[in-house]
């Protein structure tokens, strides 16, 4: 059987209202400089280090490709789109005016007709001519909040009967062998109006400073370790009553909102049943009877128990972890178990992954397998300062609220998620409540070059709903707190398989 990709469905499930990461304190964007309504809100485009303002009304949605984000900003009346991407080159001594030049010469070559010839080395001796694409104009030594651009746009043919499609382009270099380009696309009617929101939005972009940025990473992993170290016994069984708001666990609903709509409106994307507890480590195998229990079994501790179902592309993602760790944090263990089921094809063998890892003082063991993947034993450099441990992963937004007090934090921890799995930093900030709302919220990012997940907490840190980033696909996640009564009649009324 071919190896199996587990989706990124599968650990979405596995990022509850203490899922972690961060978001980037910045310097806030310039004021727009033309008369357009902007947003409240700011773009912040993570792994790029930039913040902007977007135009009222407008849509965003940011994707990674690689190591790259790659964000689409679209009009409401679809008359114009902004395009931003990260391009990385191995030459480190190339200049704006070079990585405009090859722009701008790729797309004339796209559209023109060549006159010469290539010699068996394959270096040109010619020219292109008649191109169609037309260089409209082009701004060199531009300044946009003390950082230098190159600005130019282009005019294309359009279809037949169409009228011409105009690109315009802002580049910043942003780290000695990296580029962030703004791309404009619009018709050439909407040309006018189009370039002055698109140079409005480019004048509001503010790159973090790599130094500064580096800085702030220390001081967060600095509170990191100050948090940990002052949490008490009534902390952790204070976030597990947080987590327990429904007497014996939580359940949640993943759903794609509809404006407005109603809860029939809305697309179901999975949900999961959360549980934390005070107990043993032999509670993590639920078919291991207490009377069978040997040696480290009788450890005592905390428990974390998931168990999700997600709906991802016509597949059925079933996956159950359990999560161990003692009191003094000096040990713990965990399984993870995934399994994939196409529901439309019964009979065949659903494809599963599964993890099992234990951790004693700095030694670390975890071992993977899956459908079509070889085993792998990991034994990953333990990071003494600032680890925390599985547990304390999945309960870190009720335990932030054991402090109140709004800051940037960093934590290192096992990373499932990644490819190859890994200890890596997570970043999550924590902001007072504005006005009197008492509404909390943990903007949170499992790693640095994610983008955040916004949790919001009550006073006592139960769960009021946690936004996940937009999906391609579906637009705007919602996690939301529901009975499990609830959930299982919008389950049963839109027709969907609710597991067991």
């Amino acid at each position: 059987m071919p190896r199996i990709l587990l989706p990124a469905a599968v650990f979405t499930a596995l990022l509850v209202a203490g899922s972690t990461g961060h978001a980037q304190s910045t310097k806030r964007p310039t004021a727009p400089i033309a008369a357009i309504e902007m947003a409240e809100s700011p773009l912040m485009v993570h792994g790029i280090g930039l913040t902007m303002l977007l135009p009222a009304k407008s849509s965003s949605n940011t994707v990674r490709i690689g190591d790259n984000p790659k964000t689409v900003i679209a009009a409401e009346d679809a008359s114009w789109r902004i395009q931003i991407t990260a391009k990385r080159t191995s030459d480190v001594g190339l200049s704006l005016r070079g990585v405009g030049d090859k722009i701008i010469a790729d797309w004339i070559r796209s559209g023109g007709t060549f006159m010469g010839t290539m010699d068996d080395k394959g270096v040109i001796d010619g020219r292109f001519e008649k191109s169609n694409v037309k260089l409209i104009e082009r701004i060199d030594n531009l300044s946009i909040n003390e950082m230098a651009a190159e600005r130019f746009y282009l005019s294309f043919p359009g279809g037949q009967a169409q009228p011409r499609l105009i690109r315009g382009y802002t580049v910043f270099k942003i780290a000695p062998n990296r580029y962030c380009i703004f791309e404009l696309q619009t018709m050439e009617p909407e040309y006018t109006a189009a370039r002055g929101v698109f140079e409005t939005v480019v004048g509001t972009a503010v790159f973090s400073d790599p130094g500064k940025m580096a800085e702030g990473r220390g001081l967060a992993i600095k509170a990191g370790v100050a948090m940990i170290a002052q949490l008490t016994p009534d902390h952790y069984q204070n976030a597990i009553t947080a987590i327990n708001s429904d007497d014996d666990g939580r359940w949640e609903r993943l759903f794609a909102p509809k404006p407005g709509g109603a809860d029939i409106d809305a697309k179901e994307l999975g949900y999961r049943e959360i549980r934390a507890w005070r107990g043993s480590r032999g509670e993590l195998d639920e078919n291991k009877g207490r009377a069978r229990w040997k040696g480290q079994d009788h450890q005592e501790g905390y428990l974390v128990s998931i168990r999700s179902r997600i709906l991802d592309g016509g597949l059925i993602i079933d996956s159950a972890g359990r999560y161990f760790m003692t009191e003094d944090r000096q040990s713990e263990a965990w399984t993870l178990n995934v399994t994939v089921r196409d529901p439309n094809d019964p009979k065949a063998e659903a494809p599963s992954y599964n993890e099992v890892g234990a951790r004693a003082g700095k030694a670390m063991n975890i071992t993977t397998q899956g459908t079509g993947m070889p085993a792998k034993m990991f034994k990953p450099i333990f990071i003494d300062e600032g680890y925390i441990t599985q547990v304390e992963r999945y309960l870190l937004s009720p335990l932030l609220m054991q402090t109140k007090l709004p800051n940037d934090y960093a934590c290192y921890y096992w990373a499932s998620a990644m490819d190859p799995p890994s200890v890596t930093l997570l970043r999550a900030s924590l902001f007072a409540p504005e006005g009197a709302t008492g509404v909390w919220t943990v903007e949170s990012r499992a790693t640095e070059k994610q983008e955040p997940t916004r949790t919001f907490l009550r006073e006592d840190g139960t769960l009021i709903q946690q936004d996940l980033p937009d999906n391609i696909l579906t637009g705007r996640r919602v996690w939301k707190p529901i009975t499990g009564k609830q959930l299982k009649r919008i389950w049963k009324d839109k027709g969907l398989p609710m597991g067991d």
